[in-house]
């Protein structure tokens, strides 16, 4: 689905009214978003950086009443173009980046999805523990686990 400039003026206008977090929909900050390490460059309808679980469930239903479509984003480090396209991007890295909980002895962690693998293996290291899903520094949990996992993983150390 094709959407034009008004359109598009208009989503980020009602996203704006939806959300806390901050929300992208000026021409720099989409065409920041339209690349990842993958040769893939498609223009998003715009960007939200949202700062809690509220503004992703509002942007659930919006996109969801709308049909517009949603896309998660970690770092952008993804070499096969799954984190471009022509919807609203979720850009958890600024807000949604804490370790939540760990578990030593259950070996668990709970963390948010923009936690970035680095930071998460730097944090467990202490405890004899580490998470090897992907040898990129900057990728996150969020686009590790979507990618190279079904949608129902819990990830266990």
């Amino acid at each position: 689905m094709r959407f034009n400039s008004d359109q598009i003026q208009k989503i980020g206008k009602e996203i704006s009214s939806k959300v806390d977090g901050k929300t992208l929909f000026d021409e720099f900050s989409r065409g920041r978003y339209s690349t990842d390490a993958s040769v893939y460059q498609i223009k998003p309808l715009g960007v939200v950086l949202p700062k809690d679980t509220n503004d992703v469930l509002s942007l659930m239903e919006y996109s969801q009443k709308n049909s517009v479509p949603i896309l998660a984003r970690g770092g952008g480090s993804s070499q096969c173009g799954q984190t471009v396209g022509e919807s609203v991007v979720l850009d958890y890295s600024k807000h949604q980046n804490k370790i939540l909980e760990l578990n030593v002895e259950e070996k668990y962690v709970w963390v948010q999805p923009g936690v970035v693998l680095d930071h998460l293996n730097a944090y467990l290291k202490p405890h004899g523990l580490w998470f090897p899903i992907s040898s990129l520094i900057i990728s996150n949990l969020l686009a590790s686990s979507l990618i190279l996992s079904p949608p129902t993983l819990t990830l266990k150390l």
